[in-house]
């Protein structure tokens, strides 16, 4: 399961939320009026607001641009998979924009199937935070402009564990054994693992973790580790079968609404920062229009909404104000380490560079059989 889709576990569609709204899917609806413009969008389940004054709705109100949003993506690879077959014979694919994770939009990028996009059309684009310009994945900040970024932290059952739970090293404690979970997502677990044995992580290079990768089969062979999974440890770690894991900032942060004893820990010496990007493919006739919705979530006003219900890393500059305006549980979200990284944390995250294509597989094959040997 994506970090995104644990709430909801499926593929929703949005576009039919509001009023003039479309069923969203995967073509075009054919039932349009006449010269109107549709804007196709796919992404993760669960990561905009949603209802008659949603986004997606408020969007299609105020430009008066169909929208089909539709949740379809719940695997990088999987889509990529999906998508080789048209984009190789030049045919394109049917979405206008996608909402894909940094390390994929490199691949994308590089691959030539990504267009560049039109910021002049765009203006609020100006908003993007500091931090996220020129990024890894695309140096130039021509193809991409992120939705909403997260960090690698610990989290672990205060009722479970029998100690404070203060860093990396905990989760090899032997007093944890068989009851920890790390990501399968190998860049997550890599970066974090590698940021605290000291390793440059944005410039990745496969001997660099050979540390790395001995201690996750010592702890393989010592039956430390329960699973690597996607956030399937959300459930174990608050039914109790998980003590501890790595997890995904977000899901943290909605989980211990609901279960107080749900703790987390930012690694000391920093953590992976990761962040799904929007991008136009190559060949959608809807440039336009898909930077008339890139602008609109990059309005402050607009990206607080977005960040009030999905409680990650906004991209936008000036989300916290409008949070504080919105007042109660919106002006909480300020004050959250999750939501809004304090500096200390924010000076050690990091972003998983850009593998060489040489490597990537050597990368991918390698973590696949420490995955293989977990308890």
């Amino acid at each position: 399961m994506s970090r995104r889709g644990f709430l909801t576990g499926s593929g929703l569609t949005l576009g039919a939320l509001a009023a003039g709204g479309t069923l969203a899917g995967c073509s075009k609806p054919e039932s349009a009026a006449p010269g109107a413009s549709t804007l196709t969008i796919a992404t993760w389940p669960d990561y905009i607001d949603t209802g008659n004054d949603g986004t997606v709705a408020r969007f299609q109100r105020e430009t008066g641009i169909r929208t089909d949003y539709t949740e379809s993506l719940t695997d990088n690879e999987r889509f990529f998979q999906s998508i080789v077959p048209d984009m190789t014979a030049g045919r394109g694919i049917d979405p206008d924009i996608v909402v894909v994770t940094d390390w994929m939009a490199a691949r994308l990028i590089g691959l030539g199937w990504l267009q560049p996009l039109n910021l002049d059309r765009a203006p609020n684009a100006a908003n993007l935070t500091p931090e996220l310009e020129n990024p890894p994945w695309d140096l130039v900040g021509n193809y991409t402009l992120p939705w909403q970024s997260g960090m690698v932290v610990i989290a672990y059952n205060e009722n479970e564990t029998g100690f404070e739970v203060t860093g990396l090293d905990d989760l090899f404690d032997e007093r944890l054994k068989g009851r920890v979970s790390l990501l399968s997502e190998f860049r997550d677990t890599l970066g974090t693992l590698g940021i605290d044995a000291g390793i440059d992580i944005t410039q990745p290079r496969l001997g660099a973790f050979d540390d790395v990768f001995e201690r996750l089969d010592r702890a393989n062979s010592d039956g430390q580790i329960h699973s690597y999974t996607g956030n399937e440890y959300v459930d174990g770690l608050v039914s109790g079968e998980l003590a501890a894991s790595l997890a995904w900032s977000g899901d943290v942060a909605q989980v211990a609404v609901d279960h107080p004893e749900i703790k987390l820990v930012v690694p000391q010496l920093g953590t992976v920062l990761f962040s799904d990007v929007m991008g136009v493919p190559k060949g959608s006739p809807n440039l336009d229009a898909a930077m008339q919705w890139m602008d609109f979530v990059y309005d402050p006003s607009n990206a607080a909404k977005v960040t009030e219900y999905v409680q990650y890393i906004s991209p936008v500059s000036g989300v916290d104000d409008r949070l504080r305006a919105m007042g109660d549980e919106a002006a909480a979200l300020v004050d959250n380490p999750l939501v809004f990284p304090v500096e200390s944390t924010r000076s050690g995250l990091q972003s998983f560079g850009v593998i060489a294509p040489t490597e990537e597989t050597d990368f991918e094959d390698r973590f696949a059989r420490i995955v293989a040997g977990a308890a």
